[in-house]
């Protein structure tokens, strides 16, 4: 077996291979395939970019039906506990307003992580009112503007968000 230093392992590559193991985690459940692959991804987890790529994969919903189920090994059950754990951290990274508000002012809105997380919502929008609501502005522009259909559903998604968890959204 020929090991490769991570750093020499370019990011592409490690896109593909974890939508790779992603797709085998919905085809295979036999018990000693998933404890290798979840022990795998709980070491790469803190690897530079590699938390936030399993989360934009959709890795914390396939770790919560792995944990459904039921395992006779400890030692899985505990290495999904410490995946989803450290999954969420990234999340919760994932999830700033800074990065939100960068997102939005760039005009690169995609599904990432904060949009559809309501905690999120919930915990910054009155963060939403600074420069007289200028990243609410920014959301209507891109909805009047857009031709791509992806950055008009978030836009339009974003700002039914702010209309349910402001005081006065359905007002401004």
């Amino acid at each position: 077996m020929v090991l490769i230093p991570f750093a020499v392992f370019p990011s592409s590559i490690w896109y593909v291979c974890v939508a790779g193991i992603k797709c085998m985690y919905k085809q295979v459940y036999y018990e000693m395939v998933v404890r290798v692959v979840v022990l795998t991804f709980r070491n790469l987890l803190s690897k530079g970019t590699c938390g936030a790529q399993m989360v934009d994969l959709g890795l914390p919903q396939i770790i919560q039906s792995l944990k459904a189920q039921a395992w006779s090994d400890e030692d899985l059950l505990e290495a999904l506990n410490q995946l989803e754990d450290g999954l969420k951290d990234n999340i919760k990274k994932l999830s700033s307003f800074d990065k939100y508000k960068q997102e939005v002012l760039l005009g690169h809105l995609d599904w990432s992580p904060m949009h559809k997380d309501p905690l999120f919502w919930r915990d910054n929008i009155t963060c939403f009112e600074e420069n007289d609501f200028q990243i609410l502005r920014v959301l209507i522009t891109v909805m009047d503007s857009s031709n791509d259909p992806r950055p008009l559903a978030v836009a339009c998604f974003d700002i039914s968000q702010f209309i349910q968890h402001h005081p006065a959204g359905r007002v401004i």
